[in-house]
Protein backbone atom coordinates (compact mmCIF):
# COMPACT_ATOMS: atom_id res chain seq x y z
CA UNK A 1 0.00 0.00 0.00
CA UNK A 2 2.84 2.28 0.53
CA UNK A 3 4.19 1.78 -2.81
CA UNK A 4 1.20 1.98 -4.27
CA UNK A 5 0.88 5.31 -2.54
CA UNK A 6 3.97 6.84 -3.23
CA UNK A 7 3.65 5.71 -7.32
CA UNK A 8 0.58 7.66 -7.04
CA UNK A 9 1.82 10.56 -5.75
CA UNK A 10 4.84 10.83 -8.08
CA UNK A 11 2.92 10.65 -11.04
CA UNK A 12 0.88 13.22 -9.63
CA UNK A 13 4.30 15.49 -8.73
CA UNK A 14 5.23 14.51 -12.49
CA UNK A 15 2.17 16.14 -14.04
CA UNK A 16 2.45 18.91 -11.88
CA UNK A 17 6.19 20.12 -12.77
CA UNK A 18 5.29 19.11 -16.28
CA UNK A 19 2.50 21.84 -16.42
CA UNK A 20 4.57 23.96 -14.71
CA UNK A 21 8.16 23.89 -17.16
CA UNK A 22 6.90 26.16 -19.66
CA UNK A 23 6.58 29.11 -16.40
CA UNK A 24 10.93 27.88 -16.11
CA UNK A 25 11.10 27.89 -19.73
CA UNK A 26 10.10 30.81 -20.33
CA UNK A 27 11.62 32.34 -17.47
CA UNK A 28 15.17 31.67 -18.86
CA UNK A 29 14.01 32.28 -22.31
CA UNK A 30 11.90 34.89 -22.85
CA UNK A 31 12.28 37.01 -19.62
CA UNK A 32 9.80 38.31 -17.00
CA UNK A 33 7.29 39.73 -18.77
CA UNK A 34 6.28 37.17 -20.51
CA UNK A 35 6.99 34.76 -17.21
CA UNK A 36 4.11 36.96 -15.69
CA UNK A 37 1.71 36.72 -18.55
CA UNK A 38 2.05 32.90 -18.39
CA UNK A 39 1.76 32.98 -15.03
CA UNK A 40 -1.61 35.21 -14.82
CA UNK A 41 -2.83 32.76 -17.10
CA UNK A 42 -2.10 29.23 -15.75
CA UNK A 43 -3.08 30.75 -12.69
CA UNK A 44 -6.70 31.30 -14.52
CA UNK A 45 -6.92 27.72 -15.78
CA UNK A 46 -5.78 26.31 -12.17
CA UNK A 47 -8.66 27.51 -11.03
CA UNK A 48 -11.23 26.22 -13.97
CA UNK A 49 -9.11 23.25 -13.36
CA UNK A 50 -10.26 23.19 -9.60
CA UNK A 51 -13.53 23.22 -10.35
CA UNK A 52 -14.41 21.36 -12.81
CA UNK A 53 -12.08 18.50 -13.15
CA UNK A 54 -10.12 17.92 -9.97
CA UNK A 55 -13.72 16.71 -8.61
CA UNK A 56 -13.66 14.31 -10.96
CA UNK A 57 -9.82 13.31 -10.33
CA UNK A 58 -10.51 12.70 -7.14
CA UNK A 59 -14.01 10.47 -7.72
CA UNK A 60 -12.17 8.12 -10.50
CA UNK A 61 -9.77 6.07 -8.61
CA UNK A 62 -12.00 4.51 -5.99
CA UNK A 63 -14.99 4.52 -8.42
CA UNK A 64 -12.82 2.42 -11.23
CA UNK A 65 -11.29 0.36 -8.31
CA UNK A 66 -14.35 -0.78 -7.38
CA UNK A 67 -14.66 -2.71 -11.24
CA UNK A 68 -10.41 -3.76 -10.43
CA UNK A 69 -11.44 -7.61 -10.93
CA UNK A 70 -14.49 -7.52 -13.68
CA UNK A 71 -12.78 -6.00 -17.01
CA UNK A 72 -16.31 -5.64 -18.56
CA UNK A 73 -17.63 -3.73 -15.61
CA UNK A 74 -14.43 -1.09 -15.59
CA UNK A 75 -15.03 -0.34 -19.04
CA UNK A 76 -18.57 0.13 -18.33
CA UNK A 77 -17.96 2.49 -15.25
CA UNK A 78 -14.73 4.30 -17.31
CA UNK A 79 -17.35 4.93 -20.61
CA UNK A 80 -19.61 6.75 -17.99
CA UNK A 81 -17.10 8.39 -15.99
CA UNK A 82 -15.35 9.91 -19.04
CA UNK A 83 -19.27 11.32 -20.34
CA UNK A 84 -19.97 12.59 -17.13
CA UNK A 85 -16.97 14.50 -16.24
CA UNK A 86 -17.08 15.77 -20.26
CA UNK A 87 -20.39 17.06 -19.35
CA UNK A 88 -18.41 20.07 -16.67
CA UNK A 89 -14.61 19.98 -18.18
CA UNK A 90 -15.48 20.88 -22.05
CA UNK A 91 -17.70 23.63 -21.57
CA UNK A 92 -16.05 24.64 -19.02
CA UNK A 93 -12.98 25.18 -20.84
CA UNK A 94 -14.22 26.04 -24.39
CA UNK A 95 -16.35 28.81 -23.03
CA UNK A 96 -13.17 29.63 -21.05
CA UNK A 97 -11.49 29.90 -24.33
CA UNK A 98 -13.61 32.20 -26.07
CA UNK A 99 -14.00 34.21 -23.27
CA UNK A 100 -10.79 34.37 -21.93
CA UNK A 101 -9.66 37.82 -23.95
CA UNK A 102 -12.73 39.89 -22.45
CA UNK A 103 -12.42 38.84 -18.50
CA UNK A 104 -8.71 39.26 -17.87
CA UNK A 105 -8.53 42.42 -19.30
CA UNK A 106 -11.76 43.92 -17.53
CA UNK A 107 -10.40 42.03 -14.13
CA UNK A 108 -7.15 42.65 -14.51
CA UNK A 109 -6.66 45.63 -16.54
CA UNK A 110 -5.68 46.23 -20.01
CA UNK A 111 -2.06 45.37 -19.71
CA UNK A 112 -3.07 41.72 -19.03
CA UNK A 113 -4.93 41.16 -22.67
CA UNK A 114 -1.69 39.12 -23.63
CA UNK A 115 -2.45 36.66 -20.46
CA UNK A 116 -6.17 36.37 -22.10
CA UNK A 117 -4.98 35.25 -25.55
CA UNK A 118 -2.28 33.12 -23.64
CA UNK A 119 -5.32 31.79 -21.68
CA UNK A 120 -7.65 30.78 -25.03
CA UNK A 121 -4.40 28.84 -26.21
CA UNK A 122 -3.75 26.92 -23.09
CA UNK A 123 -7.53 25.94 -22.99
CA UNK A 124 -7.14 24.12 -26.38
CA UNK A 125 -5.59 21.11 -24.29
CA UNK A 126 -8.94 20.17 -22.78
CA UNK A 127 -9.29 16.97 -24.38
CA UNK A 128 -5.92 15.74 -23.66
CA UNK A 129 -5.96 16.94 -19.71
CA UNK A 130 -9.56 14.95 -19.66
CA UNK A 131 -7.95 11.91 -21.02
CA UNK A 132 -4.73 12.70 -19.01
CA UNK A 133 -7.47 12.87 -15.83
CA UNK A 134 -8.22 9.30 -15.93
CA UNK A 135 -6.00 8.06 -17.02
CA UNK A 136 -3.59 7.67 -13.76
CA UNK A 137 -6.91 6.68 -11.98
CA UNK A 138 -7.27 3.60 -14.41
CA UNK A 139 -4.36 2.49 -14.32
CA UNK A 140 -3.89 2.61 -10.02
CA UNK A 141 -7.33 1.22 -10.11
CA UNK A 142 -6.10 -1.70 -12.08
CA UNK A 143 -3.03 -1.94 -9.72
CA UNK A 144 -0.25 -0.79 -12.36
CA UNK A 145 0.48 2.90 -10.66
CA UNK A 146 4.17 2.21 -11.88
CA UNK A 147 2.81 2.49 -15.32
CA UNK A 148 1.04 5.49 -14.40
CA UNK A 149 4.39 6.74 -12.71
CA UNK A 150 5.80 5.83 -16.04
CA UNK A 151 3.57 7.28 -18.18
CA UNK A 152 3.69 11.13 -16.14
CA UNK A 153 7.69 10.77 -16.20
CA UNK A 154 7.32 10.55 -20.54
CA UNK A 155 5.08 13.62 -20.18
CA UNK A 156 7.70 15.54 -18.03
CA UNK A 157 11.08 14.19 -20.79
CA UNK A 158 8.91 15.07 -24.03
CA UNK A 159 7.42 18.47 -22.59
CA UNK A 160 10.67 20.53 -21.22
CA UNK A 161 12.61 20.01 -25.02
CA UNK A 162 9.07 20.68 -26.55
CA UNK A 163 8.67 23.94 -24.64
CA UNK A 164 11.93 24.85 -25.29
CA UNK A 165 11.90 24.44 -28.74
CA UNK A 166 8.78 26.01 -28.54
CA UNK A 167 10.12 29.12 -26.55
CA UNK A 168 12.24 30.45 -30.14
CA UNK A 169 8.65 31.62 -31.38
CA UNK A 170 7.44 33.64 -28.13
CA UNK A 171 4.98 33.09 -25.60
CA UNK A 172 2.11 31.43 -27.71
CA UNK A 173 4.68 29.77 -29.62
CA UNK A 174 5.70 28.15 -26.04
CA UNK A 175 2.06 27.27 -25.21
CA UNK A 176 1.48 25.92 -28.57
CA UNK A 177 3.89 23.08 -28.14
CA UNK A 178 3.19 22.29 -25.12
CA UNK A 179 -0.41 21.52 -26.22
CA UNK A 180 1.37 19.38 -29.22
CA UNK A 181 3.19 16.95 -26.76
CA UNK A 182 -0.33 16.63 -24.97
CA UNK A 183 -1.98 15.84 -28.23
CA UNK A 184 0.82 13.59 -29.64
CA UNK A 185 1.21 11.73 -26.98
CA UNK A 186 -2.55 10.54 -26.62
CA UNK A 187 -1.64 7.41 -28.82
CA UNK A 188 0.95 6.41 -26.54
CA UNK A 189 -1.29 6.88 -23.68
CA UNK A 190 -4.43 5.11 -25.35
CA UNK A 191 -2.38 1.92 -26.25
CA UNK A 192 -1.07 1.73 -22.34
CA UNK A 193 -4.55 2.01 -21.39
CA UNK A 194 -5.35 -0.76 -23.52
CA UNK A 195 -3.04 -3.11 -22.43
CA UNK A 196 -2.94 -2.68 -18.99
CA UNK A 197 -7.24 -2.58 -18.40
CA UNK A 198 -8.89 -3.57 -21.08
CA UNK A 199 -10.40 0.21 -22.06
CA UNK A 200 -10.07 0.37 -25.55
CA UNK A 201 -10.84 4.00 -27.53
CA UNK A 202 -14.33 2.92 -27.72
CA UNK A 203 -14.91 3.72 -24.39
CA UNK A 204 -13.11 6.45 -24.39
CA UNK A 205 -14.38 8.17 -27.56
CA UNK A 206 -17.81 6.91 -27.29
CA UNK A 207 -18.51 9.22 -23.93
CA UNK A 208 -16.69 12.01 -25.35
CA UNK A 209 -17.85 12.78 -29.04
CA UNK A 210 -20.99 14.70 -28.10
CA UNK A 211 -20.17 16.43 -25.18
CA UNK A 212 -17.41 17.73 -26.92
CA UNK A 213 -19.61 18.91 -30.19
CA UNK A 214 -22.04 20.45 -27.86
CA UNK A 215 -19.25 22.49 -26.49
CA UNK A 216 -17.76 23.45 -29.83
CA UNK A 217 -20.67 24.11 -31.21
CA UNK A 218 -21.60 26.53 -28.18
CA UNK A 219 -17.94 28.25 -28.24
CA UNK A 220 -18.86 29.00 -31.75
CA UNK A 221 -22.25 30.37 -30.91
CA UNK A 222 -20.82 32.55 -28.32
CA UNK A 223 -17.74 33.52 -30.41
CA UNK A 224 -20.40 35.00 -32.61
CA UNK A 225 -21.97 36.90 -29.74
CA UNK A 226 -18.80 38.34 -28.47
CA UNK A 227 -17.90 39.62 -32.11
CA UNK A 228 -21.39 41.43 -32.74
CA UNK A 229 -21.45 42.91 -29.24
CA UNK A 230 -18.19 44.02 -28.49
CA UNK A 231 -18.07 47.13 -30.90
CA UNK A 232 -21.35 48.62 -29.52
CA UNK A 233 -21.65 46.98 -25.82
CA UNK A 234 -19.01 47.68 -22.22
CA UNK A 235 -16.97 44.76 -21.57
CA UNK A 236 -19.08 43.66 -18.86
CA UNK A 237 -22.22 43.28 -20.81
CA UNK A 238 -20.42 41.30 -23.53
CA UNK A 239 -19.27 38.96 -20.57
CA UNK A 240 -22.90 38.68 -19.22
CA UNK A 241 -24.09 38.07 -22.66
CA UNK A 242 -22.16 35.55 -23.56
CA UNK A 243 -22.16 33.53 -20.30
CA UNK A 244 -25.85 33.74 -20.73
CA UNK A 245 -25.84 32.52 -24.25
CA UNK A 246 -22.82 29.80 -23.48
CA UNK A 247 -25.14 28.50 -20.44
CA UNK A 248 -28.35 28.52 -22.61
CA UNK A 249 -27.06 27.17 -25.30
CA UNK A 250 -24.41 24.34 -24.14
CA UNK A 251 -28.25 22.84 -21.94
CA UNK A 252 -30.16 22.75 -25.43
CA UNK A 253 -27.23 21.19 -27.28
CA UNK A 254 -26.79 18.57 -24.27
CA UNK A 255 -30.76 17.94 -24.21
CA UNK A 256 -31.16 17.89 -28.17
CA UNK A 257 -27.44 15.27 -28.53
CA UNK A 258 -27.50 13.71 -25.31
CA UNK A 259 -31.31 12.04 -24.73
CA UNK A 260 -30.47 8.79 -24.25
CA UNK A 261 -27.31 9.26 -21.68
CA UNK A 262 -29.66 11.47 -19.83
CA UNK A 263 -31.99 9.03 -19.45
CA UNK A 264 -29.77 6.99 -18.28
CA UNK A 265 -28.84 9.58 -15.29
CA UNK A 266 -32.19 10.86 -14.94
CA UNK A 267 -31.64 9.71 -11.21
CA UNK A 268 -29.02 12.36 -10.92
CA UNK A 269 -30.33 14.90 -12.41
CA UNK A 270 -33.01 17.93 -10.58
CA UNK A 271 -36.51 16.62 -9.88
CA UNK A 272 -37.95 19.58 -12.53
CA UNK A 273 -35.46 18.29 -15.19
CA UNK A 274 -36.39 14.68 -14.51
CA UNK A 275 -40.11 15.31 -15.32
CA UNK A 276 -39.61 17.73 -18.18
CA UNK A 277 -36.97 14.43 -19.93
CA UNK A 278 -40.09 12.19 -18.05
CA UNK A 279 -42.97 14.01 -20.30
CA UNK A 280 -39.68 14.45 -23.46
CA UNK A 281 -39.20 10.97 -23.41
CA UNK A 282 -42.47 9.66 -23.35
CA UNK A 283 -43.83 11.82 -26.18
CA UNK A 284 -40.75 10.41 -28.30
CA UNK A 285 -41.81 6.95 -27.94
Amino acid sequence: LAGFGLQTMGAQLLLQATSRSAELVAGFMLGPVAVATLRVANRCVDLLTQLAVVPFQQLALPLLARAQDDRALGRATYAKLSRLSALVIYPAFAGACVLAPTVLPLVFGEPWREAGRTMQLICLVAVALHFNVLLPAALGAAGHPGQALAWSAVQLLVGVPAVAAGAAYGILGLVAANIARAYLLLPLGFGLLWRSTGIGIGAVAGGVLRPLAAAVLMAGLVAAILAALTPVLPPWAVLFCGVTTGAVSYAALVLLLMQRELREHRGALPSWLQRRLGARFDHSR
